[in-house]
């Protein structure tokens, strides 16, 4: 089983999103959380068995109390999943968000996005061949 999580604080959004990728390859365990420091929280859980970490995350760049980018930072500073990959999306659709979501996360999605897209890219992260 492979685990995905998404770090959004649009909780329909993620509804959506978790549905789609749930039903859409039944081999995708979707977990969420609402915004940087509750990600933080839950891998701190969850790192206690490497077996239970995500094998990737899907974090927005705008959330209240942690956003993405301070999330990102902290992500790679824990040696119990720094290497897990990241792809970053947004709503934001400023150079910097583009430039640098990419440079720092493994990829970086504007939101609204494709689903096909958005599909696609995480199955290549997951199942790289």
């Amino acid at each position: 089983m492979q685990k995905i999580l998404i770090v959004d604080d649009d909780i329909e959004h993620t509804k959506i999103i978790k549905e789609l990728l749930e039903d859409f390859n039944k081999q995708y365990e979707v977990i969420c959380a609402t915004n940087g420091l509750e990600c933080l929280q839950l891998l701190d859980k969850l790192s206690t068995d490497k077996e239970l970490l995500p094998n990737l995350i899907l974090l927005d760049i705008m959330m209240p109390v942690m956003d993405g980018w301070e999330t990102y930072h902290h992500l790679r500073k824990n040696s119990s999943y720094r290497k897990i990959p990241v792809i970053f999306f947004s709503a934001r659709k400023d150079y910097f968000a583009k430039k640098y979501g990419g440079f720092f996360g493994t990829e970086f999605i504007e939101k609204p996005y494709d689903v096909d897209d958005l599909f696609e890219k995480i199955r290549n992260f997951i199942n790289p061949y």
